[in-house]
């Protein structure tokens, strides 16, 4: 008959801990990280254009940071096709360089989804490439419930 193992007191709050890591983590990496695939696949296959601003005005509505946002529209051109697409924004400078319609813009553009597609210098992420770093906490709460489960085996718990 194979041995039964309880999970002990101790086991339960470290296997509590490791849970409460992954669906905490699970939730901020998925807020924090919107927009990454966008940009590692822009990154990996840039193609550098530019394109012409159509409309810069204040979101309404729209806040970043307690700050009103800035929505820059910019149309440009791939392969003969036109795209559209847009940027919201509390740069300055930024909006400084192409307040008015018609103003030449910098872009990257994916190569393979050219609907796809960001000013130069900015990102589709909300917090960029650091907020790649939340998702090692899902990755620490599956190994402190792997912990738990060691521990629980050992009878350690």
């Amino acid at each position: 008959m194979p041995r039964r193992t309880r999970l002990d007191s101790g086991a339960a709050i470290v296997a509590l801990v490791g849970a409460m890591f992954v669906v905490i983590g699970s939730v901020l990496a998925t807020v924090f990280c919107w927009g990454l695939p966008t940009d590692w696949g822009i990154e990996r296959r840039k193609l550098e254009l530019v394109g012409e601003v159509t409309q810069a005005a204040i979101a309404e509505g729209r806040r970043i940071n307690r700050k009103p946002a800035t929505r820059i529209a910019y149309r440009y051109v791939v392969g003969g096709v036109a795209f559209e697409d847009d940027l919201l924004t509390i740069d300055a400078g930024l909006v400084a360089a192409v307040q008015k319609p018609g103003a030449r813009v910098a872009l990257e553009v994916d190569r393979e989804a050219p609907a796809r597609s960001r000013i130069a210098g900015t990102t589709r992420s909300i917090f960029g490439w650091g907020g790649a770093l939340t998702l090692l906490l899902p990755l620490l709460g599956l190994v402190i419930l792997a912990g738990a489960g060691v521990m629980a085996l050992r009878g350690r718990g």
